[in-house]
């Protein structure tokens, strides 16, 4: 039988009925091969699905710490190839992620409504003093509806903004289960299904003016430090980038699994996360005990210093404009 290539870009010209029924045609195809290798090797057709995974994502790291050798056309193709390997190892996991990069949050939220980043802001951000409601991530129906002014608004907004956070997500990999995807459920009261942090930041510079075509986004963080009886100012910096967010917004997005540990107060903290994020970047930021904590997507600390942990960045940086911050812990 005769081999072919077809590129993204024609996969996604053809009628849903043929992607569906091709998407149907190279999974079984994989299996069958996975199978086969299980026979001579004595592994589980899993366990081979899994070790290949993994060397796909090992793969992507490599593509990502070479794109400065590779012209912007060259490092979209490749990323483009990776993301459509993805379907084969993501198809079977369940779809509830706890956390969502950066990027994929800004990708998210950029283009909601007035009323639609109300909500947002009020379940991401601490409650406010006097509240009778004190679990961050979630909020009483009264309180939306003296939010929104309107208790007939507050199905309306909540479901658009599930409806967007859906759309973040490749259908590719995940098909009819996107239906039940939900950023907020409704049980008593409402609540985020996963941790804030991230849309708490989106919002911030998306408030400050960003928009696409601004280019990356560069996080500063500054602290102070003794050297040699004299204070110094430290920086370090972290970028965003933009062709992740893009790539959020072209519903390019999966969830990958992130687990890390942290030594806390001669504490070891275990970290487990599903991740929602895109293959240019992952930046990830959830709240823990010890304050946010900052990885990238294969669990790995960005920051060097100790004294970063716990906080927010104190400025953004994008557009060639510095914008201050006052989020640090």
């Amino acid at each position: 039988m005769p081999s072919m290539m077809i590129t993204e870009e024609e996969f996604l010209e053809l009628s849903k009925a043929t992607q569906e029924e091709l998407s149907e045609l190279f999974r079984k195809s994989f299996l069958r091969s996975a199978g086969n290798l299980h026979e001579n090797n004595e592994e589980t057709a899993w366990e081979l699905k899994y070790k290949m995974g993994q060397n796909l994502f090992k793969k992507l790291n490599i593509l990502r710490s070479s794109k400065n050798s590779q012209t912007y056309e060259e490092y979209h193709e490749n990323l483009l190839k990776f993301q459509a390997e993805l379907p084969f190892f993501l198809a079977d996991q369940v779809l509830k992620p706890t956390a969502i990069s950066i990027e994929m949050a800004i990708g998210f939220v950029r283009g909601l409504s007035k009323d639609s980043l109300k909500v947002l802001s009020k379940l991401s951000s601490n409650p406010a003093p006097g509240s009778t409601n004190r679990v961050k991530g979630t909020a009483t129906r009264k309180e939306l509806e003296e939010l929104l002014m309107s208790a007939g608004k507050i199905n309306g907004t909540v479901g658009s903004i599930n409806r967007r956070f859906t759309k973040r997500f490749d259908k590719r990999i995940y098909g009819e289960r996107l239906g039940r995807l939900k950023l907020i459920e409704f049980d008593e009261v409402y609540k985020l299904t996963c941790d804030p942090a991230s849309i708490e930041l989106a919002i911030i510079i998306l408030k400050k003016g960003y928009k696409i075509g601004d280019g990356d986004i560069t996080l500063k963080f500054i602290s102070s430090s003794n050297h040699i009886g004299e204070a110094k100012a430290l920086e370090d910096l972290n970028i965003i980038e933009e062709k992740a967010i893009i790539f959020a917004n072209l519903g390019r997005g999966y969830v990958r699994n992130v687990s890390w540990e942290l030594e806390y107060e001669n504490e070891t903290l275990s970290f487990d996360y599903d991740v929602a994020l895109t293959s240019p970047s992952g930046t990830i930021v959830i709240e823990s005990i010890s304050g946010h904590e900052w990885v990238d997507d294969d669990g790995d600390d960005i920051w060097q210093n100790a004294f970063y942990y716990g906080a927010f960045p104190d400025a953004i940086i994008f557009a060639n404009k510095e914008f201050k911050i006052y989020l640090r812990n």
